[in-house]
């Protein structure tokens, strides 16, 4: 069986929505900040202490969870973060709910004034959203507003709905025994079991049907068992949030809800709570990708400034090229010079005795037929005299660009190797 990349899937979510049950319910919001144009964060002050939620709907890193992780704000606030504000602030929290096994929470608060109002958090992956509505369903705003148009509408004054495709799937909350009719349709291989799972039950990810299959050691007649099991945990929010590290040791590949049994024991260590698993992965995840992101730049900078020394020592070797012509060019204003009278204007060439031949012979000289010979033959001595003026300074200029193309080079090649940040920095001073 191949395993899947571990992701936030619905059974963390889950988890995090028991913490926020037990930890923030209950709890006033003292704050909303939204440190970028996709996350959200809420501080609370309850019985448990001062709560931080930080809610993602980053594209590639959607989220939610507590964070300890302070970030700086914008000095105007948002548009979206404004709304959060005018009807969050003060409020409490009443209620955490999914409305069925899938990425989708609601935070549901109770206003000053005895209303309620739901954050909606979507994390469905690029479509990921967090939608503010009220009790009766209005949009109060969302922090990625769809485009006017849009099939589902997410825009202040409409109408929220769910998700397209939410509903799709049987909902795996809702099978609580193993004689559940639904199993009657499992394949009898194990691998196509493990697709049948995550094909057929909302919120089962590809590396959740991994793990009902390797808990259930292989065997097809025990995968009900388990898979109501693991269900029965998540019921009675029974979590052990694990963090899972790379092949090789040196970082972390991700969090699940579960101790994850398909990764090998060295791999998985269990953790404090879904928050502090989280929070250390993506913490880590966005500083390495604001170093690939560095990294990239520096790569783009490199590459950009490698093309034009190129293309400016191509122009310093043509331009000395020319130059050594400068002789040929004298030879055939002094050629057309000598007999004006044997050319026409209009002429594109002319064949004329060769003045400056060892043997003689002839020589042909091209022509723009526009001009008249004796401009024809100032046009050749122009020629000469740019191709020795510009000789002295293409051949210092071709060395200079010559030695910076292979200075840049080498930072390219250093910058490839690089490894740490420390060195990608070293590279980025060598190239200022």
């Amino acid at each position: 069986m191949a395993q899947t990349n571990l992701s936030f899937d619905t059974f963390i979510l889950a988890a995090v929505a028991a913490e926020l049950r037990t930890l923030a319910v209950g709890a006033p919001v003292q704050k909303v900040q939204q440190p970028s144009p996709t996350d959200l964060v809420l501080s609370l002050y309850g019985h448990a202490g001062a709560q931080r939620i930080l809610i993602s709907s980053d594209p590639r890193t959607y989220r939610i969870h507590r964070t300890q992780v302070r970030r700086e704000n914008p000095v105007t606030p948002p548009g979206f973060c404004q709304v959060c504000r005018k009807y969050l602030e003060g409020a409490v929290l009443a209620e955490v709910t999914m409305p069925r096994f899938d990425r989708l929470v609601h935070l549901i608060f109770q206003t000053p004034d005895g209303g309620r109002i739901t954050l909606a958090t979507e994390l469905m992956g690029r479509n990921a959203n967090v939608i503010l509505c009220t009790e009766e369903g209005t949009v109060r705003g969302a922090i990625r507003p769809s485009p006017a148009g849009s099939t589902r509408p997410v825009r202040p004054g409409s109408a929220y709905a769910l998700p397209p495709g939410f509903t799709t799937g049987h909902d795996s909350l809702t099978v609580i025994s193993p004689d559940d009719p639904i199993f009657e349709t499992l394949p009898m291989e194990i691998n196509a079991a493990v697709k049948w799972l995550s094909g057929t039950f909302s919120g089962i990810s590809g590396f959740a049907a991994e793990e009902i299959a390797v808990r259930a050691e292989g065997e097809v007649a025990s995968v009900p068992d388990v898979f109501v099991a693991l269900m029965d945990s998540v019921r009675n929010g029974r979590f052990t949030p694990h963090s899972v590290a790379t092949e090789d040791g040196a970082a972390t590949a991700g969090v699940w809800a579960f101790a994850p049994l398909s990764i090998s024991p060295g791999r998985r260590f269990e953790r404090e709570n879904i928050s502090v698993a989280l929070d250390t992965f993506y913490a880590t995840l966005l500083q390495h990708n604001t170093e690939e992101s560095d990294r990239t730049t520096l790569e783009k900078a490199v590459a950009r400034e490698v093309a034009f020394r190129r293309k400016e020592l191509a122009s310093a070797r043509a331009t000395l090229a020319e130059a050594e012509r400068a002789d040929e060019y004298e030879q055939m204003g002094s050629t057309l010079l000598a007999y004006l009278g044997q050319v026409r204007k209009g002429d594109t060439s002319a064949t004329l005795p060769h003045l400056f031949g060892e043997d003689g012979g002839e020589v042909v000289i091209a022509l723009d037929p526009v001009l008249t010979p004796h401009e024809n033959a100032e046009r050749y001595f122009t020629r000469s005299r740019k191709a020795r003026d510009a000789a002295d300074y293409a051949s210092d200029r071709a060395e200079g660009v010559a030695e910076e193309l292979a200075e840049l080079e080498r930072i390219g090649a250093a910058l490839g190797r690089a490894e740490e940040t420390a060195a990608v920095e070293a590279v980025r001073a060598a190239l200022t």
